[in-house]
This record gives C-alpha cells, structure tokens and sequence, in this order.
C-alpha cells in the first residue's frame, strides 16, 4: 500500500510540473499616474525613440474661441508652444514625427462665422517652428480629423502627406507635399476614393517602411453602414470591407495602428437604436483583415474616441476607452485569442452626456521602456472647457504574442527546467527501479 501511495504521489507531481511548463503566467499591469494640468484636451500623441511624449492639444478659450497647442514631455516636465489661436474656431488635428523625431501637425479648422473647413500643416525643424502652410480650404464641416504621415523611402523620404475625407461629397483625398522642409509645397489632392459607398467621418492612416499607404474610415449616417479600409502598395488603391453594420450615426472615430507586421483597427459601433454601445476590432494579417470582433459591449462607451496602440514587440494590441456609465477609463488587450479589460482610472463626476463626448483618450507604445503611455482628459466644466488631464504609465504588461506565438515567457522556461530537474533527481534516486507501472 505505501508503495502504491508512492507512485500515486509521484504521478500527481509529474503532472503539476508538466501541467505548470505550460501555463502562461501573466503580472498584474501596473499604472502609474501622474496630472498634466486643467486646461488642455488630448487631441493627438506619439512617443519617440527616447521617449519623449509629443502631443497636440486643444485649449478652450472661451465659449466661442480654442487655441490649439503642441506639447511636449522630455522626462520630467512638459513645455507648451501655440499652434494656432483664432476666434470662433474649433480644431481636428493629427501629430506624427519624422525619421529625425521632429514633429509634423496637420489640422482641420472649423470656422463657425464663415461656415467652412480649411486644412493646415505646421513643422518643427528641431529647433525652431515653421510658418503655418495653407493645405486646403472651403472643406466641409462634416469632414472630420485629417490624418498625416510621412513618406519613409527614396527621395520622397520624409514628404508629409495628409489623408481627408469629405463627408458630404463622399471624397477621400491625398495631400502629398514636395520637400521635407518647414514649409513643403503641397500638390493639388489626389483622389483616393470618390464611391457613395465610402462615405466618411474621419480617416486614419499609416505608411510602412516601404511606403506601403493602408488607410481606414468611419462612415457617417443611417445605423447599419460599412467601414472600409484602403490600400496602396504603389500599384493603385484598393477597398476592402473593414466593419459591417456599424452604427456611428453621432459620427465616433476610427483609429488604426501598426506592430511592424500587422495592422490594428477600432471603432465605436454606438447602436444609437439600444442602450448598448460596442467597440469592434479588426486586424489585417497577409493582406487580408479579419472579420471583426467585438472588444466590449456597454452603455456609454467611448461615445466618441478611443485608440488602438500595438506592443510593437509581442504584437499584444491595446483598445483604450471611457466607460462613462461608470466613469472610468479602461484598457483591454488580446492575447491567445481572447480580451482582458482592466481599469486605468476611476471615479471621475463626469455627470453628463457633455462630459461623455468631450472625454478623449490617446496612447503609445515606448518599446525601450516596455510600457504603454496613456493621455487621458475628462470633461469637467465649461465654458470655458476645463478638464482632467492625465499621464498614465502601464508597466508589467504582458509578454506573449496575442495567438500564442513568439517568445514564451519566461516562467515557461522556469518550469520547464524544473520539470527536468524533478525528472533527474527521481531517476537518481530509484535508478532503474523507478517505474509508474
């Protein structure tokens, strides 16, 4: 019997070993909060290879008046530099750097005495802001945020060009300017799409190491309308079918990332028709996006922005959102083909449907620190607009890639090497009389 119970307890040991060697252990994320100030509203950000937070920002003036400012966190402090300051305006704007860091800032202005858009792009040579450089005028007002990137190859490397859409035309453009200077030569638009079907209410994009351009956008209108996305590998653009049956009738924004192999989108599916609002995700994988899925469903969810940002070195991608029923700000990640949520920040007096769509949130991944930073502003008061504006480090994020793939971590090792250490130290002990038969 004492026997019989040995190779009980001994199989029962081999099993948890064998079972654990196989078992992802995941830390807690950790978030690190710090405050900006009351002033500004997130707008856009990115983060460059040292780190170094560069954003635009919107200022309420007074009821009828918005500056847009650039900011800029070095580490430890932030500095403010004005944009542009008019009255009776309101801005859309988009932030990227060039492959020396310097950021570029393309923007939509809405003038509410005159009853147009105009679209604008203002560089920084490292030293000192250029002259604001007139792209576009008499855009409409449903033509939303403008989307800028840089080309990276040959002699157009470092060219800004801003990607529109007209929402009341139904025309989605290209502005590619000529020279990477401070005050580029913007050529005449260049139509991407001009199909009924691709109406829109705001545009993302991203252009690849080999210029490869991948655009996304968010239909305006009737519930049940289609997202589409838009690519160009040099050879001509080509529309795929992104998400189905959305319902973005308050006009809520898409947004599109980029791990160095895959892209990553969001929208927010705001079921005007139910209490229920989803976010939908989608990825495209070898040319090809992925039926969409839904990260989260809830009342009052993002309502108008969220983000995606992908892990650039485990492919993990991030949907950041407000969960303004119960006034937090959340994450949720993939990873092995399933989402986890967990919460940023909490207990925000949003109060009103006001708050709900003046609550706007903006991340990064900053691979040298291995941590996702989050802008987040919470509606407060106004006019003029006050807000809760926030910094927010993730750390201790999780390390294996979103399918399961990549590198495991490193308890797989641990238990692993455990496993055969307990493998050797029996055989040791009982030689050739140890057997589970």
């Amino acid at each position: 019997m004492l026997k019989l119970l040995s190779k009980m307890v001994l199989f029962v040991f081999i099993v948890l070993l064998f079972s654990l060697s196989f078992t992802s252990f995941t830390l807690a994320i950790s978030v690190s909060e710090s405050n900006i100030d009351t002033t500004y509203m997130v707008e856009d950000m990115v983060v460059d290879s040292s780190g170094n937070i560069h954003t635009v920002v919107i200022q309420s003036v007074s009821q009828t008046a918005n500056n847009l400012v650039y900011k800029k966190y070095n580490g430890s402090s932030w500095s403010a530099t004005t944009v542009s300051s008019t009255v009776n305006i309101s801005y859309y704007a988009s932030i990227k750097l060039d492959s020396s860091g310097n950021p570029g800032i393309a923007f939509a202005e809405w003038n509410s005495g005159v009853g147009t858009r105009a679209l604008y792009y203002k560089k920084y040579n490292g030293s000192t802001w250029g002259t604001t450089v007139e792209v576009e005028t008499g855009m409409d007002n449903a033509s939303g945020r403008p989307a800028l990137e840089f080309y990276k190859e040959d002699v157009d490397a470092n060219y800004p060009t801003i990607f529109t859409c007209h929402g009341s035309t139904y025309i989605v453009e290209e502005h590619k300017a000529t020279g990477s200077g401070t005050e580029p030569t913007f050529a005449a638009p260049a139509s991407v799409s001009n199909n009924n079907d691709h109406d829109c209410s705001s545009i993302d994009a991203h252009i690849s190491a080999t210029d490869y351009r991948e655009i996304v956008i968010s239909p305006k209108g009737s519930p049940g309308t289609t997202a589409y996305a838009l690519s160009n590998d040099g050879s001509g653009w080509n529309a795929s079918t992104l998400f189905t049956s959305v319902d973005v009738i308050n006009g809520s924004v898409i947004f599109l990332d980029y791990d160095g192999s895959e892209y990553h989108a969001v929208i927010i599916d705001d079921a005007s028709a139910s209490t229920t609002d989803n976010i939908l995700y989608s990825k495209m994988s070898g040319g090809s996006w992925s039926a969409q899925e839904t990260v989260v469903s809830g009342a009052r969810l993002g309502q108008n922005y969220v983000d995606i940002v992908a892990d650039t070195d485990n492919s993990i991608p991030y949907v950041l959102y407000f969960d303004n029923a119960n006034n937090l700000l959340k994450y949720s990640y993939k990873q092995n083909g399933s989402w986890t949520a967990g919460t940023i920040d909490s207990g925000f007096s949003l109060g009103t449907m006001q708050g709900d769509y003046n609550n706007f949130v903006a991340g990064d991944y900053y691979s040298g620190g291995s941590k996702l930073i989050v802008l987040g502003t919470q509606y407060l008061s106004g006019p003029p607009k006050s807000f809760e504006f926030n910094k927010y480090d993730l750390t201790g994020l999780p390390t294996q890639s979103q399918e399961g793939s990549g590198v495991p971590e490193f308890s797989t090792y641990m238990y692993t090497l455990i496993l055969i250490m307990g493998f050797g130290f029996l055989y040791r002990r009982f030689g050739g009389e140890f057997s589970l038969r």
